[in-house]
């Protein structure tokens, strides 16, 4: 059968959440190509299993007779493995690491470091065979999920040695899905163009009423994005000794600033040592400083150094845990100024139309023109100077702003583009959905010891 000029590629994966992605870009982009490689091993599983062939090849007959798909598989022979020079992929294998484990310390462990120089080189392997494969085909567009996965990230690259143009997709803040061409998923100026794409037509009236209802619903803990990281928060609630002079500081979740903030090749900010050199600008001055910890950092290393430089800092800063009850958004509404390390509190801040300012890079910053800055003194220079000629957010911030909340929020996207639409693709029989359950436990046991105390302690809280 003759190809189209767009494909998709298929990951390995008995992960039901990514398929269900895959199917909703294939109905949406009209793609009847799926290539795919016969084997199980992949980032999510680093040995091969025969049952795990088994589920994912019985998944595409099934979804290839439903949706009438071609497909089309890419040969990789594991007896002609070279040595390859892995070192490009060293790193995309240990960041993708890190997203799962989230702690550095791990990163060290001798299973762990086996998986990554494994993965890297099938990453590799990947690569060359996939570009040998599609050398003599005629695609010009191929969609890939995540290409920040060594996977993902091997096809894109065989994309652009061959000067195929890629299209990679991931569901973005628990909304919606995204795409972004011959660029990392969470691109910044691929945002921009995808946002005014989407609300070119929308008239700014209805792309601000969007922005005040996300922004209400981020008010009240109600989901709109992401998740509700403030849902044990009471409305209102902040410390007596707070003075009225105040700048709050917003962290960012430092794990989520790393893996994602070196795919985009982001600065990686300290944020400890900026806020101490902001502490210090303030010193002379009658302003207190309070900084709120993502509720994600609770327990962790940022947090306990900011508690101990809290206790001697008489009383000019207040530090906020990130499982305090105190409410960010009261901080955020009573400040002189707030700033942010790339978290989406520095969109909630300008539509509650307050001064915001972003230390570092961020998603959004190409969308939403906010101050931005790489060092926290000239940063203040500028809080300093807004204070003095009380400098209000101006409409086209809050527009900007608001555009960014309506992109997250899906409301003007595709239909099929949005997660609450993908829920039945497709079922499968009582075999694959045990294989389905066997998969995750093969996985689990792949994880370090540490790791495996950590999730089951976590389910356990999440239970009672």
């Amino acid at each position: 059968m003759k190809s189209s000029k767009r494909a998709l590629f298929w990951y390995g994966t008995p992960q039901d959440k990514i398929n269900e992605y895959n199917i909703a870009t294939v109905k949406k982009h009209k793609i009847k190509d799926i290539l795919y490689l016969d084997t199980s091993i992949s980032e999510f599983n680093s040995k091969e299993k025969k049952y795990i062939n088994i589920s994912n090849n019985k998944k595409l007959s099934y979804l290839a007779s439903k949706y009438k798909l071609n497909l089309i598989n890419i040969p990789i022979d594991f007896n002609k493995y070279k040595n390859y020079k892995i070192k490009s992929y060293l790193n995309v294998s240990r960041n993708f690491y890190f997203s799962l484990y989230r702690k550095e310390d791990i990163l060290k462990n001798n299973k762990v470091m086996e998986q990554i120089h494994y993965l890297a080189n099938l990453s590799k392997m990947i690569e060359s065979f996939t570009t040998m494969f599609l050398k003599d085909k005629e695609y010009e567009e191929i969609y890939i999920f995540n290409n920040r996965f060594p996977t993902g990230n091997a096809v894109s690259k065989s994309c652009i040695s061959l000067g195929i143009n890629f299209i990679t997709f991931d569901l973005f803040a628990n909304n919606r899905l995204h795409y972004s061409k011959n660029n990392p998923v969470l691109s910044p100026e691929n945002f921009k163009k995808e946002v005014k794409k989407e609300l070119s037509k929308i008239l700014n009236k209805e792309i601000l009423k969007e922005g005040k209802r996300y922004l209400s619903n981020k008010l009240n803990n109600k989901f709109v994005s992401y998740k509700v990281f403030t849902k044990n928060q009471v409305k209102g609630l902040i410390p007596r000794k707070l003075s009225e002079n105040f700048i709050c500081i917003f962290t960012s979740s430092e794990d989520e600033i790393k893996y994602y903030g070196e795919d985009l090749n982001f600065p990686i900010i300290d944020q400890y040592s900026e806020i101490v050199k902001l502490l210090n600008l303030l010193r002379d001055e009658s302003k207190q400083l309070v900084v709120r910890v993502h509720p994600n950092q609770s327990g962790m290393i940022l947090e306990k150094k900011l508690l101990s430089l809290e206790k001697i800092s008489n009383n000019k800063l207040i530090i906020i845990p990130g499982a305090s009850k105190y409410d960010s958004y009261a901080f955020m509404s009573k400040s002189l100024a707030n700033i942010s390390f790339g978290s989406s509190t520095a969109i909630e801040s300008i539509l509650l139309k307050k001064n915001s300012y972003l230390i570092g890079r961020s998603v959004y910053d190409k969308v939403i023109n906010i101050n931005q800055f790489l060092n926290i003194k000239k940063c203040y220079e500028k809080i300093k100077k807004d204070i003095k000629e009380k400098r209000q957010v101006s409409d086209h911030t809050i527009l900007n702003a608001s555009k960014w909340a309506t992109y997250l929020t899906g409301k003007y996207t595709a239909n099929e583009l949005k997660k609450k639409n993908f829920d039945s693709f497709f079922s499968f029989s009582r075999k694959v959905n045990f294989y389905n359950f066997l998969f995750r436990f093969d996985r689990f046991m792949t994880y370090p010891l540490e790791f495996q105390i950590s999730q089951l302690r976590k389910k356990f809280f999440e239970k009672f």
